[in-house]
């Protein structure tokens, strides 16, 4: 529930092994004002899914993102390398 999402970190809804890609994507964001990534994301109950986020700065400073889910397509591209 969205409610439940209040308040956390970013970085709480990444997988730990992300977590330091997760850091790297905000550094990014923060220094360069733009950025794009692909981050695994676990929900409570153990689900996971491929996460795409593209943010960027606005002009008056504040930020502005985007989230999709791109699990099938990541699951696509994994049954083609197999």
């Amino acid at each position: 529930p969205p409610d439940e999402l209040i308040g956390r970190n970013t970085l709480d809804l990444l997988k730990p092994a992300m977590a330091e890609q997760g850091t790297d994507y905000l550094r990014k964001l923060a220094t360069q004002g733009k950025a794009y990534a692909e981050f695994l994301s676990t929900r409570k109950d153990g689900f996971q899914r491929w996460i795409s986020i593209n943010a960027a700065r606005l002009s008056d400073g504040r930020f502005i993102g985007f989230l999709d889910d791109v699990t099938a397509r990541r699951r696509a591209e994994e049954d083609l390398r197999d």
